[in-house]
């Protein structure tokens, strides 16, 4: 099976450290204390922040925090596991220029820092169905609305990693997980399916 894994708030609990690192530039830097939704995703609907002062907080700190986010705990280990397995694991991400200098190179040290193991690396993916299709995607680890609306809307399974902000974001092509070893267990269960399928 080739698997397509997305990387923050799926690989990694990027959404934690985006709060830390937001309480930290408004009450600091900004001498506020502007919190007004925790349960938002975007910094101007978790903080009551200007244009201005978002995009200067995007800039001066997105790198840091994808630099030295962790892993999700047995993101490493079930990986291994499924490549081990005969699997082809693609990281497709929708990072791009918008905020990183080279997308690509702080995605791929990253995941060489963090021992992941995989057989492709995409980024500037915003468009996931265009990228999963492209490469051949039978299914796909996402914490997006969007992208689990477009994905399952073009046919594409979906194991949607639960958190604060998609709790409503379930459809029929859709599986929600809440940890590594889950997903493991739900891609082991799809391909005893699909070889059940293949000999009846």
């Amino acid at each position: 099976m080739r698997i397509g894994i997305d990387i923050d708030d799926t690989l990694t609990n990027l959404y934690e450290y985006t709060i830390a690192y937001g309480q930290m530039y408004d009450y600091e830097e900004l001498e506020k204390d502007s919190m007004i939704n925790p349960y938002g995703y975007d910094t101007p609907f978790i903080f009551e922040w200007s244009d201005e002062e978002d995009k200067s907080f995007w800039e001066k700190y997105i790198e840091e925090i994808v630099t030295k986010v962790n892993p999700r705990p047995f993101a490493v280990s079930v990986i291994e596991r499924l490549r081990r397995e005969g699997h082809e694991i693609y990281i497709i991400t929708a990072r791009s220029n918008l905020w990183y200098k080279n997308p690509y190179k702080i995605s791929e040290e990253w995941l060489l820092k963090n021992k992941i193991e995989y057989d492709k690396l995409v980024v500037s993916a915003r468009d996931k169905v265009k990228a999963c299709k492209e490469n051949d995607i039978d299914i796909h680890i996402d914490d997006s609305n969007k992208h689990l609306k477009e994905l399952t809307e073009a046919g594409i399974p979906v194991l949607l990693y639960d958190n604060v902000f998609n709790k409503k974001s379930d459809t029929k092509l859709s599986i929600r997980v809440y940890s590594w070893p889950q997903i493991y267990n739900e891609i082991q269960k799809l391909t005893k399916r699909e070889k059940n399928e293949k000999t009846n």
